[in-house]
């Protein structure tokens, strides 16, 4: 064996102990950032998410409130009611309830 063979299977012996270490230190170094920024973003969309949700189900409950000063509502249309999620209808479905006399007055709108 020449000591350019030696040199060499050495130092591949040498890379092949050290890499695992490398490789964790490495993988350490880059996972950190990146777990800090995913969970971050998760958490602002998560919180805008549910930001959102919170309003409509405000909106949904002062609809519910307000009509329900006008009677009874029948528990098909108080789920869909305060299931909806769409800013737009619960929008119309308020100016609605603020408008309506009736009960069924609201209902036929919807």
């Amino acid at each position: 064996m020449t000591m350019e063979e030696y040199i060499r299977e050495e130092a591949e012996r040498r890379a092949k102990l050290m890499a695992p270490s490398i490789a964790e230190s490495m993988a350490e170094t880059l996972a950190k950032p990146m777990a800090e920024s995913m969970a971050e973003s998760m958490a602002e969309s998560m919180a805008e998410t549910l930001a959102e949700s919170m309003a409509a189900s405000k909106v949904a409950q002062s609809i519910l409130s307000l009509v329900a000063e006008l009677g009874t509502i029948p528990a098909e249309q108080q789920q869909r009611i305060a299931g909806e999620q769409d800013d737009e209808t619960l929008e119309k479905w308020l100016k609605l309830a603020a408008r309506s006399t009736t009960v069924e007055e609201f209902l036929s709108g919807m």
